[in-house]
């Protein structure tokens, strides 16, 4: 485990910006998601994301246990780790960016799922024993990604 402060030139830079932007003349913001493109978190992309991170975790997790008892070799496929990567509602893929192992579920049929997919790194398990929460990369329909906190279900 890491630890990570924040930077200071990074933090000065946000509460300038914070500052020079928030002060307008009384405007009220507009709702999240609405400047940016990216459409509004709903209970069904909660439930989206929540289905598709859980996978994700369990994945993961299968992942690095593979590692911690291969000496550190990393799998090549989920084949390599006894997974089969279509399910009835998902695609699973595995793939190895710079020594990182990167998880991807995304919904076979998108139609009825306000989002088509979301990705996740070793990361997910350190967040979720430090937070019972992790962040996600999810694609919307239109493409557009952004980054999701899911909480992890205990007892899956």
């Amino acid at each position: 485990m890491s630890l990570r402060f924040p930077d200071p030139l990074g933090l000065l830079a946000l509460s300038l910006a914070v500052t020079a932007f928030g002060c307008g003349g009384g405007e009220s913001a507009p709702p999240a998601g609405a400047a940016s493109g990216v459409p509004t978190v709903t209970k069904q992309v909660t439930r989206d994301a929540q289905a598709l991170g859980q996978e994700i975790f369990e994945l993961t997790d299968r992942t690095m246990d593979y590692v911690g008892s291969h000496r550190g070799r990393l799998p090549t496929s989920l084949r390599e780790l006894g997974i089969d990567s279509l399910t009835s509602t998902t695609a699973r893929h595995l793939i190895i960016r710079d020594k990182i192992p990167v998880i991807t579920v995304e919904y076979r049929r998108p139609d009825g799922h306000q989002l088509t997919a979301c990705s996740g790194t070793h990361e997910v398990l350190e967040q979720s024993l430090i937070h019972g929460e992790f962040t996600l990369t999810c694609r919307w329909p239109s493409g557009a990604e952004d980054t999701l906190r899911v909480s992890r279900e205990v007892g899956r």
